[in-house]
């Protein structure tokens, strides 16, 4: 009896606290993976009914899909790339920061999205791979609701938005930025939703937001519509990354697996197509005008 007892608890042990050494898994080594994710991604794409994410998760047919989806069909893709099989077992975490702060202590191996270089600097505790996002690439549009004037100016591109008051949050440090740089007055907010409502009520002017799919670059969310300033854009001085906790088992071997995987799909161009395919890297815009300009430090060449 008393055996029996061992046995159960440890093997109730092993469902709670996953190692990150090789498990056989239908009968194939596979390394096991805890991966931070968003709780709002985590929900909408029902990651907790999924045992093996890297085959079962499916992106949106007929919305726009969260980045981190597409980002973890990435990393997944560049684990396959390099012949390296993982078994992810995918958590909720409330958002970007606490998922950083979690997976720099070993509590997760990684995080189901792409990290900017710039937010690095104090987490010591991370292999970091190469670009994942090469610095520059990724822009953002300067977003309204549908029904503001600024929709109806002529020559956008001369538009002087220091007379006009911008949101966003104030742990989103890039956008934060920018903003202070180009609007008169910068306003923060901790929900999105809360942001589009904002927006909609004009109680602020304009944000920047991630272009979507859609042909005419309109942004919908929480029964808010957005439009963005014709002719202009931001773009985001810096480079996004994945990483691996260094404090996590086997983790030199799982990053350079990932790091192997993701020069193979750069070499085949194999990345940059995920972002296309979702507007989030977006040919439609790639006239406008860049309004905004790099910060004093982090500065990489283009």
């Amino acid at each position: 009896m008393r055996l029996t007892c061992i046995i159960c608890l440890s093997f109730s042990l092993s469902l709670f606290f996953p190692s990150a050494s090789p498990a056989k898994e239908n009968d194939s080594n596979a390394y096991q993976l805890k991966v931070a994710m968003h709780t709002g991604s985590f929900i909408a794409y029902e990651l907790s009914s999924m045992n093996k994410p890297c085959k079962q998760l499916k992106l949106f047919k007929d919305k726009p899909n969260h980045r981190m989806a597409i980002e973890l069909l990435i990393m997944c893709e560049a684990f396959e790339a390099a012949d390296f099989e993982v078994h992810m077992q995918v958590s909720p975490t409330p958002n970007y920061y606490r998922a950083l702060r979690d997976t720099n202590d070993g509590r997760y191996h990684t995080i189901a999205e792409s990290i900017w270089s710039a937010s690095l600097d104090n987490y010591h505790a991370l292999h970091v791979t190469q670009d994942v996002v090469r610095f520059g690439e990724f822009e953002k549009g300067v977003y309204t609701s549908d029904q503001h004037p600024l929709q109806q100016a002529k020559h956008n591109t001369d538009i002087d938005l220091k007379q006009y008051t911008s949101v966003t949050f104030r742990h989103w440090e890039h956008d934060y930025n920018i903003l202070r740089q180009i609007s008169g007055q910068v306003l923060t907010t901790i929900k999105f939703d809360s942001l589009l409502k904002m927006l909609h009520a004009q109680r602020a002017d304009f944000s920047i937001i991630e272009f979507p799919i859609e042909d005419s670059l309109q942004f919908t969310f929480a029964g808010v519509t957005t439009l963005p300033i014709q002719g202009i854009k931001v773009k985001m001085y810096d480079s996004r990354v994945f990483v691996i906790s260094k404090k996590t088992q086997n983790s030199d071997t799982i990053f350079n697996a990932l790091n192997r995987g993701l020069s193979i799909m750069r070499k085949e161009k194999r990345i940059a197509p995920h972002y296309i395919r979702q507007g989030l890297i977006n040919h439609r815009v790639k006239d406008w005008k860049v309004i905004n300009s790099p910060p004093e430090k982090h500065i990489k060449p283009l």
